[in-house]
């Protein structure tokens, strides 16, 4: 925003609100309307859904950042998304993918690939639809399981765990509540640190264990990405004539890890990295 000219105590003030949680955060954007704020920029999928319910008919505009579209009902879509709503949309199917392709690549051998979600999550059955396709052109069997909480997935796990091989090669995360929620990671990780199983997902770890590799989009790039739209809303233009953009990857790989599982990564995909843990 400083590149575009809003410079903090001068001609803009910056009024941030840090949810504990993702979601119940109503009230604090009712004070936020009530404050005649001139724009609101909510980060995640439930609070910007959340944002839109409660800025719905007060006429400030809602720009939303890094939230999942498919399937929450949060724009009409991506080219006119109406309602005084527009923003950054995570990159969600491509996201999911991505992480497959690069579990295929780093680790060939894989055939058997399971995965878990937050059972009734909308942006889910968008995702197993594509990796379903990806999976099978890779000749790689995807079980994904829904399950409510950390409790039940350990339980499922655990299982799993009472048998010599656990019938599972390696593990993805979606793009979904569970793969950043660190209950139901501690339940995976030490579930994969025990059979040596490689995991992709959205962020790695700076020790040699959780996932291998990393694909999520970087915050400060998805941030120059919104500014450009807010400006365009301060200055008077409609937020839901404005288009939804989509935040790019950034790819992320525990160099590490790899050596410790005996994996090779090719140079091209290090050269692709903004981060790795060696």
């Amino acid at each position: 925003m400083r590149e575009l000219g809003y410079v903090e105590g001068r001609n803009v003030t910056y009024d941030v609100f840090s949810a504990s949680q993702p979601i119940g955060n109503e009230k604090a954007v009712q004070k936020m309307i009530e404050e005649k704020v001139d724009l609101l920029f909510p980060i995640g999928t439930e609070i910007s859904i959340e944002t839109k319910k409660v800025a719905e008919g007060s006429g400030v505009p809602v720009v939303f950042g890094l939230a999942f579209i498919e399937g929450t009902g949060l724009v009409q879509n991506v080219r006119t998304p109406g309602n005084n709503i527009t923003g950054v949309r995570y990159p969600t199917t491509e996201s999911a993918v991505g992480r497959l392709e690069l579990l295929h690549e780093i680790a060939p051998k894989v055939k058997r690939v399971w995965a878990t979600y937050l059972k009734n999550y909308p942006t889910v059955p968008s995702q197993i639809a594509e990796l379903n396709l990806a999976a099978r052109k890779m000749g790689i069997t995807l079980t994904i399981m829904p399950f409510e909480n950390a409790a039940e997935v350990k339980e499922y796990l655990d299982g799993r765990m009472a048998a010599k091989d656990p019938g599972i090669d390696a593990i993805l995360e979606l793009v979904e509540p569970f793969s950043v929620t660190p209950e139901v990671n501690e339940v995976i990780y030490k579930f994969a640190d025990k059979y040596r199983l490689p995991i992709s997902s959205a962020l790695i770890l700076k020790e040699a264990s959780g996932p291998i590799v990393g694909f999520h989009p970087d915050n400060l790039k998805f941030g120059k990405l919104a500014a450009p739209i807010a400006n365009k809303v301060l200055k008077g233009i409609s937020a839901g004539t404005i288009p939804v953009v989509t935040a790019d990857n950034d790819l992320r790989i525990n160099y590490k890890l790899t050596k410790k599982l005996g994996l090779t990564v090719g140079e091209g995909l290090l050269s692709r990295s903004i981060e790795i843990v060696k």
